[in-house]
């Protein structure tokens, strides 16, 4: 028997994908730059046309580049954010390989810590920009939309104050993806959650109360994740998933 491993066989564009990824991860090409046309890549990596459009195709799927038709068009690098992860996660939801259940038990483990984190490190400018969202959010006469908004910058808010990069990255992707469950459903604004509790832990935010923030996220994520349960189902008629 031999004592060999065999030898993976890794397809061309692959290989052309890898080193486009690694310039861009390395910072040799900058968000917003145009890299090299097909033709060019073409020349420089000597492949076929298939090869680098599979390649590029691959990198604008994930969020690397972003593909620009016209005159001034050309393959252009995207400026990395959460938005890969967010689109990661609302894709995986909608092929059935995530549940609302699941996602809001994350987001039920890491909001209260960004609460309770973003209280410690609350400074003036962030307690503005709180304020003006629970202004928006008691709108009269508000669009749907606007108030879906004003709610849900209240929460991204407090995620860019928690100091950890994680887990606002991961509170990012699952915010958007709740975000999106409740645009599409359209439900009434009390559906979602009670405006009170977001007043209340704002207030303790502001304040520096951490702890406080802390219970109040729990309670207001516990009711939370129950509507967003049903709003799943009402979601996945209309974009007519089983």
């Amino acid at each position: 028997m031999s004592s060999f491993d065999p030898i993976e066989q890794i397809r061309t564009a692959d290989k052309v994908l890898a080193q486009l990824k690694s310039a861009i991860l390395s910072g040799r090409f900058k968000p917003g730059e145009k890299i090299s046309s097909e033709r060019e890549l073409m020349n420089e990596f000597k492949v076929s046309r298939v090869v680098i459009r599979e390649a590029i195709r691959a990198l604008e799927l994930t969020g690397f580049v972003v593909i620009k038709q016209g005159q001034a068009g050309g393959i252009f690098i995207n400026d990395l954010s959460y938005e890969i992860l967010s689109n990661t996660l609302i894709d995986l939801f909608l092929a059935d390989k995530l549940s609302a259940p699941e996602l809001m038990k994350v987001l039920l483990y890491i909001e209260p810590e960004i609460a309770r984190l973003a209280a410690l490190n609350e400074d003036k400018h962030q307690a503005e920009e709180l304020r003006a969202a629970l202004e928006k959010e008691q709108k009269p006469k508000a669009l749907h939309s606007e108030l879906v908004e004003a709610n849900f910058t209240i929460h991204y808010a407090l995620a860019k104050m928690c100091g950890n990069r994680l887990f606002c990255a991961i509170a990012f992707a699952l915010l958007k993806w709740s975000h999106e469950l409740v645009l599409v459903v359209k439900p009434k604004t009390k559906q979602i959650h009670d405006h009170q509790q977001h007043v209340d832990l704002v207030e303790a935010v502001i304040n520096g109360e951490a702890d406080k923030a802390k219970d109040l996220m729990v309670k207001h994520l516990t009711g939370l994740a129950t509507n967003l349960a049903k709003l799943d189902i009402n979601f996945r008629k209309h974009k007519g998933l089983k």
